[in-house]
């Protein structure tokens, strides 16, 4: 339900929202849901894995948009659909806004986070419950009175209780983006930023009564922007970007042509044993290392018997404790090991050097999805 302040009170306008003029905004807005959902796909083929998160952005807008494009059409027919559709239009928006964030953050924290804490899952928490509130206030409470001059009051009290909620679940997302901000959790940081965007925008299309699809329109991009730089940000962090062959290697080089590098590059060779038992040295020796990398560097398995460890950091002190470390998880095992000496990664070309370094590396099925990188062919 769309509101619009006048001296006399808050009133509701409903016939605005049907107005023949917003429906070009709404087929904007679908048509831009196509667009972000046809370049995720693109970016599927260059990344070789599609960004879930970004593809229900964009189906929201595409969905949501549609039904609002509809619902006008329908409206300027004098057809009774038109209100079916736009309360189905309504059900849909508040769905992507309150359930699509809370599993957003649910799922990245609970796949980033081995252990979920309670002051996380009370965080999580907050704009769950506001949310929902929200969308129950919205959806149900204007059917029970009808649209008049005389039930003012009680049209206040909804919009009092409505404004109540909605700032409870914009503080909910706010304490989640300042507590990630604080733990440098990039996981939560981005997700948390869109929605908290999301609902400003909200609170100044209700205020000025702006557009409908706007919203979703600049939901989209602010969506595509954060998930853009979230992409960025995972190429530090081995627990989405599983080392187990050499894809880190080709993301790696592709960011390091948009950005200045800060990398640091650690070889660690493991003793020439026998084959079965190098495997399973290889593999314990992954699962001691990765704890130490997290949020600061990530692990390629180059070959059977040589890691590769990047490094979010040149300098000389933080290098050294992070030698020590991997030092003291390898005297935890009964084989013999070189640790070389850092070296610094300046550009994809320094990439490609260690690419035609270790030719023989290890694959796996979802390689062959990968941009191999043109000189590695």
């Amino acid at each position: 339900m769309y509101i619009h302040i006048k001296s006399k009170g808050w009133c509701i306008h409903i016939s605005n929202f049907f107005n023949p003029a917003y429906s070009t905004n709404y087929l904007l807005g679908f048509l831009l849901g196509i667009v972000l959902i046809i370049s995720n796909n693109w970016h599927k083929h260059l990344r070789g894995k599609a960004d879930i998160y970004t593809f229900f952005i964009s189906a929201s807008i595409t969905i949501i948009c549609g039904l609002g494009y509809l619902s006008q059409l329908c409206y300027g027919h004098h057809n009774s659909w038109g209100y079916f559709l736009i309360y189905l239009c309504e059900t849909v928006e508040l769905i992507f806004e309150v359930f699509l964030p809370f599993g957003s953050m649910w799922a990245t924290t609970h796949r980033f986070h081995k252990k979920v804490t309670p002051l996380i899952k009370f965080l999580l928490t907050i704009p769950l419950i506001g949310g929902i509130f929200l969308a129950v206030t919205n959806l149900f409470v204007p059917l029970c009175f009808s649209v008049s001059a005389d039930n003012i009051i009680t049209q206040h009290r909804f919009y009092t209780t409505n404004l109540i909620l909605g700032a409870l679940y914009l503080i909910g997302c706010a304490t989640m983006y300042l507590y990630a901000r604080f733990k440098r959790s990039y996981y939560i940081r981005y997700p948390s930023l869109q929605f908290v965007t999301l609902v400003f925008i909200s609170a100044f299309y209700e205020l000025t009564y702006s557009t409908p699809a706007l919203i979703w329109i600049t939901y989209g991009i602010v969506g595509a922007w954060s998930s853009l730089i979230l992409q960025r940000e995972y190429l530090y962090h081995d627990k989405l970007v599983n080392a187990n062959n050499r894809r880190t290697l080709y993301l790696l080089r592709n960011h390091l042509t948009h950005k200045k590098s800060n990398l640091s590059f650690l070889t660690l060779e493991l003793s020439d044993t026998d084959g079965q038992q190098r495997i399973s040295n290889m593999a314990q020796l992954c699962q001691r290392i990765n704890p130490l990398l997290f949020h600061k560097g990530c692990l390629v398995r180059l070959n059977t018997h040589t890691l590769g460890i990047f490094l979010n950091s040149q300098d000389t002190q933080v290098l050294k404790n992070y030698r020590q470390k991997i030092l003291q998880v390898c005297q935890n095992f009964e084989f013999t090991y070189q640790l070389l000496e850092a070296e610094p990664v300046l550009s994809p070309d320094t990439v490609d050097e260690i690419l035609l370094r270790y030719p023989q590396s290890l694959r796996s099925k979802n390689d062959d999805n990968f941009t191999q990188s043109p000189n590695n062919q």
